[in-house]
């Protein structure tokens, strides 16, 4: 069954130079990139960021989430309102969207992660897949379609109808295998297969634009 949201993209703010600005996490040239990852169980239940647009911030809380039940086996849930909000307060400006470094420096300020942790940045497939085998997840950034409206609910693949862009959206990823790669929405338990979704590499090398992890 073909499930049909409304959500009008664009809350996450791109950063241009996030390069020049944070180092990157890069896979080492002996890394053999295994053909499965399931990271989905390190997960806590999706939540919904509904109308408003803090995609940033429930994408961090995701990792936060991930982060805590990896280290201390905490199943907390992490508020991502309160990031956005903070990272809204960071950045010190009123535009709608936040970016990602300030959705991670917001998750610090908060105390959900230690002062001195630095945010490294992730930009090709490879080093996609070795950040999800070194912290289990990122918080990715994709120049999201239409087609993400329209979503296979018993797979969780996004369909490929609808090629208009409709602006930046934070996701966190945390699974993949040889034809795909997926990761959990902030659009609730509906969207997709119990709020997962999945990617061709194709789509993804045709949409994505960064991501990052925090490491301490």
């Amino acid at each position: 069954m073909i499930a049909v949201t409304e959500y009008p993209g664009g809350d996450l703010i791109v950063e241009e130079n996030i390069l020049e600005e944070c180092p990157p996490l890069s896979a080492p040239d002996n890394f053999t990139v295994p053909k499965y990852l399931d990271n989905r169980p390190y997960c806590l239940a999706p939540s919904n960021q509904g109308n408003l647009p803090h995609c940033a911030g429930y994408s961090t809380a995701g990792y936060v989430e991930v982060h805590n039940w990896r280290t201390r086996h905490v199943a907390e849930q992490v508020d991502g309102d309160a990031i956005y909000l903070k990272a809204k307060e960071i950045e010190g400006n009123d535009r709608d969207g936040t970016t990602l470094t300030a959705a991670c420096a917001a998750a610090q300020s908060l105390g959900h992660i230690p002062a001195d942790a630095s945010v490294r940045v992730i930009k090709t497939m490879r080093d996609v897949q070795f950040a999800l085998h070194t912290h289990l997840a990122c918080i990715a950034g994709f120049m999201i379609t239409k087609d993400w409206n329209r979503i296979d609910q018993e797979t969780g693949f996004i369909h490929t109808e609808y090629p208009q862009k409709i602006g930046g959206h934070a996701v966190l990823l945390c699974w993949y295998d040889e034809h795909s790669v997926g990761g959990q929405n902030s659009w609730g338990m509906n969207y997709g297969y119990q709020g997962f979704f999945r990617l061709t590499w194709e789509q993804f090398n045709g949409q994505f634009l960064y991501a990052a992890v925090i490491e301490e």
